[in-house]
């Protein structure tokens, strides 16, 4: 927590512009940033509110849902957040 991380993606499978959002489980948890530029990769700070836990996920998707709901894709598998 704290930490810039990079999450980085495929910049090919939807549109120029795409919402990155963390889940915890199924959930979604938090938007990370919304409407970004579709370039394969962002710098991410994390926040000292989340929670520690080890069922997290990210997912890109369409900025715009309307038409494109099924434009998005999650991490490959979960990852931990833990406190220092």
């Amino acid at each position: 927590l704290g930490q810039t991380y990079t999450v980085t993606w495929e910049p090919g499978y939807v549109a120029s512009l795409v919402d990155v959002c963390l889940y915890k489980g199924e959930q979604l948890w938090i938007s990370v940033h919304n409407y970004v530029s579709n370039n394969g990769s962002l710098g991410w700070t994390l926040s000292y509110a989340l929670q520690p836990g080890n069922d997290y996920r990210i997912r890109v998707q369409n900025s715009d849902l309307i038409g494109h709901a099924n434009d998005y894709d999650y991490s490959d598998g979960y990852f931990s957040i833990q406190a220092k």
